[in-house]
């Protein structure tokens, strides 16, 4: 009993620690600013993969693009320094490319 509250005390203060190790990874940028505020990009949607990418890096060049295909694995971890383009088959946007 004593271990199993000594672990949950370390996955708690490890929990704890995770935004402010992001946070020091990311050089204090505030990506936001960077952006001119901009956090989705609606506009594209429908577009082809290589024209979103294009907008997105001329609008904040520091953010990294990652193109998702249908069916693709992918972690769920929140990343203020990339933008998720989710594309179809014929490599079209189809869901709005946002932080994260």
């Amino acid at each position: 009993m004593r271990i199993q509250a000594v672990l949950l005390l370390c996955l708690a203060i490890t929990c704890a620690f995770l935004p402010v190790l992001e946070a020091e990874q990311l050089g204090d940028k505030d990506i936001t600013m960077n952006t001119g505020g901009k956090q989705t990009w609606p506009e594209l949607v429908g577009k082809p993969y290589a024209e979103a990418e294009a907008v997105i890096k001329r609008d904040a060049p520091e953010l990294k693009v990652s193109k998702v295909k249908p069916g693709s694995m992918m972690t769920k971890d929140y990343r203020l320094d990339r933008v998720r383009v989710f594309v179809d088959n014929e490599d079209k946007v189809e869901k709005t490319p946002s932080l994260g």
